[in-house]
């Protein structure tokens, strides 16, 4: 779809942490909620890279998927989702034999790792870049990964009202503009 709607413009796929180093520069490079997946070291290693793939005074446009507030987000990420999940664990479980179905399984899972806008810009500033813009929205998005807020927050009126006035601590979606210095 993006070819469709950018016809002028050559993409191209790279994996800048073990790809070879690309042999053109660029005017613009994009990472879409990828940075919560690499640890502090490789963040490092990707922002040096993408700012060798751009031109000087190239744009690259970041989304740093999750939130920049990290209690609310820990508190989310390390306590609230592990513990529903091992609560809701044994419930879908007998949901699950009483419909005929076998077993359920809960996966509990590491949601990546969580830095602060603070955090990503010292990375990136250290790589070569300055800030552009930075945009945080969509909080919902990150509040749909519990099945308390699906089942309980959107049907009950006070809990809905909690949600919506803790929701926007929590963006989803934080786009950055950086541009390569």
């Amino acid at each position: 779809e993006t070819l469709k709607l950018f016809p002028r413009y050559r993409f191209v796929k790279w994996d800048c942490l073990n790809d070879p180093p690309l042999d053109d520069r660029f005017e613009c490079a994009m990472s879409l909620s990828l940075i919560y997946l690499l640890d502090y070291e490789r963040l490092r290693v990707f922002f040096r890279r993408v700012h060798d793939a751009l031109i000087p005074g190239g744009v690259f446009l970041l989304d740093a998927a999750g939130a920049p507030d990290r209690f609310l987000t820990k508190l989310m990420h390390e306590y609230w989702l592990p513990l529903e999940a091992r609560l809701a664990r044994p419930l879908f479980s007998s949901y699950w034999r009483l419909m005929g179905r076998g077993s359920a399984k809960v996966l509990i899972k590491h949601h990546g790792f969580l830095y602060t806008n603070q955090e990503i810009l010292e990375i990136a500033t250290a790589a070569g870049f300055r800030l552009e813009a930075l945009a945080e929205m969509d909080f919902e998005t990150e509040w749909e990964r519990s099945f308390a807020y699906e089942h309980l927050f959107k049907r009950i009126a006070p809990l809905r009202w909690i949600f919506l006035h803790l929701g926007p601590k929590i963006p989803y979606v934080r786009m950055l503009a950086l541009r390569r210095e």
